[in-house]
């Protein structure tokens, strides 16, 4: 079983390391768990983590960098956009919530 990680820009923090891993049913929230008990800044520990069929290699096998960086590129911008298209989804409905007939919120009332 392979892992590979890739160092990422992010907006909020600079940079963000996401991990690349042939482990099924990988879980962050376990390795930050793991990282927190073992001393492990917060800051080294991916914050995204996708599961691959196989970590890409050269023909000499050692892992394919290059190939890695664009899986990780790939599947973050994947991710990006989906918890985007969520967040809209969460707006749009609270708006179709508060703009209901008869709907009046808290602050509204108040």
């Amino acid at each position: 079983m392979m892992h590979a990680a890739e160092i990422l820009p992010d907006k909020r923090i600079g940079d963000q390391i996401v991990l690349l891993t042939e482990k099924e049913h990988a879980n962050a929230g376990e390795l930050l768990s793991w990282a927190q008990k073992h001393g492990v800044p917060e800051l080294a520990v991916p914050k995204k983590l996708f599961t691959v069929d196989a970590i890409p290699v050269l023909g000499t096998g050692k892992t394919d960098y290059a190939s890695v960086s664009e899986m990780a590129k790939r599947f973050a911008a994947q991710a990006d956009a989906a918890k985007a298209t969520s967040a809209a989804a969460r707006a749009a409905a609270k708006e179709a919530k508060s703009n209901a007939p008869g709907g009046v919120t808290k602050k509204a009332a108040e």
